[in-house]
């Protein structure tokens, strides 16, 4: 039991230091196209608020070009729900966000897809590191932004 907890204690600490590495780089590599697209995940992500969801700090940006896909390592906790919402600069490419737990399987309970948006909802069985993936599905290459809210 006591080696059980040292490794998930340690698998823990590299997932935050990849995840504080990430956001470092992310943040310091910020362009336009970026900040516009932060600003339309946050308009998406607002519909949220109105069921009492709370944005978490920090965000998540990248380039995506047609058919690549990014995945994020985050930490949910078992019985909070989740909303996960990325856009991109452009409403002409299509993105797509899931999510999915430790062993890979997808656990979205719900998504929405507008042109240049996309949302999916989860609420864990397990606490624990779980993965988003950023799908760009058509259109442009483009820039985006994921920010999630949780309650």
């Amino acid at each position: 039991m006591h080696r059980s907890f040292q490794a998930s204690t340690f698998a823990a600490f590299i997932a935050f230091l990849l995840l504080a590495i990430t956001l470092k780089i992310s943040n310091a590599q910020l362009t336009d196209s970026h900040v516009l697209a932060r600003k339309l995940a946050f308009e998406l992500a607002n519909a949220f608020a109105n069921d009492d969801f709370k944005l978490r700090d920090g965000f998540f940006v990248g380039h995506l070009a047609e058919g690549q896909s990014e995945v994020i390592i985050v930490h949910l906790y078992a019985g909070n729900a989740y909303w996960f919402s990325a856009a991109s600069q452009s409403p002409d490419s299509k993105i797509e966000v899931s999510v999915f737990d430790e062993l890979g399987k997808n656990i979205t309970s719900d998504s929405i897809m507008r042109p240049g948006k996309s949302a999916a909802s989860t609420i864990p069985d397990a606490s624990g590191l779980h993965y988003v993936r950023i799908r760009h599905l058509e259109g442009p290459a483009c820039d985006f932004a994921l920010l999630y809210s949780y309650k």
